[in-house]
């Protein structure tokens, strides 16, 4: 069972991969989940720790992750300092 599922699982990946390189819509798409995930990933991690709500922490995330930086949500954890040190200065 668990080889079929494997296989199945590395089928619809490598179709998933064809339809990412040969469509615009899969280039687009290519484009914007790495960038939506890391929008997600960061107002995740960061908005619990200070204490937002899920519309801040995404504000904020995609605020920081464009390099606008109103300066209105400033992380003032330690916790959360660290992990954009670590994680979205890179990342930028």
């Amino acid at each position: 069972f668990l080889d079929v599922a494997l296989d199945y699982c590395i089928d619809r990946f490598k179709e998933f991969r064809v339809y990412l390189q040969s469509t615009k819509s899969g280039r687009a798409l290519g484009v914007a989940l790495p960038f939506l995930g890391l929008i997600l990933l960061g107002a995740a991690v960061v908005g619990p720790i200070e204490g937002w709500t899920p519309m801040e922490a995404v504000y904020w995330s995609i605020v920081t992750l464009t390099t606008v930086g109103y300066g209105d949500l400033v992380p003032t954890k330690d916790a959360s300092v660290w992990f954009c040190t670590v994680f979205f200065i890179p990342s930028s």
